[in-house]
């Protein structure tokens, strides 16, 4: 490999070009903010020579040279990120590849590591030492060791990304959905805006979280969090010998010292992992949250939010904390995608009766309350309704009875009862959950309707439900990400910004001025309808949309 540094970069139309930065001055976990500087570029487009450039000149006069060319990244979204503070004149939506996101559309679960040093590894032998990384974190000016590290990074990601191509033609792999999906959704996730906290309201509302834990605690008289305190006023106020302190243990016992101690630990929790430490680290000054948004961040393809991630925001069980994430420009949209699993597996299973319940604009709880419970008087408002969600959301998770149980605080008997009841009123889910348990075995694989395919290991515990719930999961996880995509195109297409600061699976939050709520209303709409007859044409889709001041607005 020749190394070129700072000369003049050779004429790059129509070339495929691996490209990497280096940065000085950052810091792990705050990758993904606008700090550091920018140390190096470095191109390479052929198996011998690396073109590095270490000034602010060469590395413009570099990034003209390659706007013709296709660019190759590993990760590439971090490098598209940072050259686009710099040069955001040079870093418009372009043609791209990425060697990780590759990767993880041809062996995501299959494999564990997507490093570049676990790709160049499994495709060349070959180790890649990164332990001179950590110099930059420091250091103001490129060493001949660092210059090294930088070509190496440019040179394995070229040759990487050809093997990948040679391998997913060996094994006639279909790549649409990663050219698609995966590789536009670089684009759209580098335009999410940041969101807005209101930082003083979240200090109060931690403060009386922490009082009242406090007070909660002191009034039982025992450390919640200690295992032999809490098993020793178990079983001196019930008699009840513990197995072990852990959360669903305590939420399948009845009584008044299990609620407490619940109730206790939820505000503890809630104080620990979204407390005051959350907002020194995650809160900028000018009062934004700034997540790292990865286009595909689990087994199934879902995307992920980290440093910190918004999707793990309790909702549910303190909705205080949605209170606190509030508009910037105007108004919050937020909607979501009613019932959207429930509508995958209609598609995936051909169920007749799961099909005609959407296709009639039923309400799919109702229908399984009435089914699982064999009463067709149950209304809306019965309770037995939101009992049958845990049915059918619980479906592509493997739901036993046992589970089941559990949840709904009944026998496993009863609970076995209401499942044989839903599978007889759809009967061919339960066919399609053999057949996708028999594919899982056979080919080590099942497929989204994408053609993404989710590896299922034969060593992994709960691959059999795994092998149910990764074609709804991660069909889910395609049919959000080419929404935004789609979203995306119609927003640039009127001349307006996506106003994207959130995204929690299939919720997506906006934030504009309130006059333009109708428009993004109506972009919304038509970009959902375009993803359903894109991905799962014989199913309707339908979102739920709601405004106002706070996240927690949402109906």
């Amino acid at each position: 490999m020749r190394i070129h540094v700072n000369e003049s970069p050779p004429n790059f139309d129509g070339s495929m070009v691996a490209l990497d930065i280096e940065m000085f001055g950052q810091k792990e976990g705050r990758l993904h903010l606008p700090e550091g500087t920018l140390a190096s570029l470095q191109l390479c487009a052929d198996a011998g020579d690396v073109w590095v450039f270490t000034e602010m000149d060469t590395i413009r006069e570099a990034m003209e040279s390659i706007q013709r060319a296709c660019w190759i990244g590993h990760n590439i979204q971090y490098d598209l990120f940072h050259l686009r503070r710099f040069f955001p004149d040079l870093v418009t939506e372009h043609p791209i590849e990425d060697t990780m996101l590759l990767e993880k559309w041809l062996y995501n679960g299959y494999y564990d590591g997507f490093a570049l040093k676990d790709l160049v590894r499994r495709y060349f032998g070959v180790h890649l030492d990164k332990e001179i990384r950590d110099e930059f974190e420091t250091a103001t000016e490129m060493t001949k060791e660092q210059i090294r590290y930088a070509a190496d990074d440019a040179y394995w990601t070229f040759r990487t990304f050809f093997e990948q191509v040679r391998a997913g033609a060996e094994e006639d792999r279909d790549l649409t959905g990663y050219h698609e999906i995966d590789i536009p959704s670089v684009w759209s996730v580098l335009d999410i805006q940041p969101i807005k906290v209101n930082k003083e309201s979240w200090i109060t509302m931690v403060d009386g979280f922490d009082a009242r834990a406090k007070e909660l605690e002191a009034a039982l008289g025992f450390n919640v969090k200690s295992v032999p305190q809490v098993k020793a006023a178990v079983l001196k106020a019930t008699g009840i010998v513990l197995e072990n302190t852990q959360k669903d243990t305590l939420e399948a016992m009845s009584g008044e010292i299990f609620e407490q101690i619940l109730e206790v630990r939820k505000y503890r929790d809630a104080v620990s992992k979204y407390g005051y430490n959350w907002i020194e680290e995650h809160v900028d000054a000018d009062g934004f949250v700034r997540s790292n948004w990865i286009v595909t961040g689990a087994e199934t393809g879902r995307m992920a939010s980290r440093d910190p991630n918004l999707e793990n925001i309790p909702s549910k069980v303190l909705p205080e904390y949605r209170e606190q994430f509030i508009q910037s420009k105007g108004c919050f949209t937020i909607v979501d995608i009613s019932a959207q699993e429930p509508r995958i597996l209609a598609h995936e299973t051909q169920d007749k009766e799961l099909l005609n319940v959407f296709k009639n604009k039923e309400d799919i709880h109702l229908i399984v309350a009435r089914a699982a419970y064999k009463d067709d008087t149950i209304q809306k408002d019965d309770p037995r309704r939101k009992s049958a969600k845990s049915i059918s959301l619980g479906t592509t998770y493997g739901l036993t009875s046992v589970g089941l149980s559990k949840k709904l605080n009944c026998s496993e008997d009863q609970a076995q009862e209401f499942l044989d009841n839903y599978f007889q009123k759809f009967p061919d889910i339960r066919l399609w959950i053999d057949s996708q348990r028999r594919k899982a075995q056979r080919d080590g694989y099942v497929t989204t309707a994408s053609g993404r395919r989710c590896w299922i290991s034969p060593y992994k515990f709960g691959r059999e439900n795994n092998a149910i719930n990764a074609p709804c999961q991660g069909g889910a996880a395609d049919f959000t990400k080419l929404w935004v995509i789609l979203f995306r195109a119609e927003c640039k297409f009127a001349g307006i910004p996506s106003a994207l600061a959130n995204i929690i699976h299939d919720e997506l939050v906006l934030d504009h001025p309130v006059e333009m709520q109708e428009i993004y209303h109506n972009l919304l709409e038509s970009s959902l309808q375009a993803a359903a007859a894109k991905l799962y044409p014989d199913v309707p889709f339908v979102a739920e949309y709601s405004c106002g001041e706070t996240w927690a607005d949402k109906k």
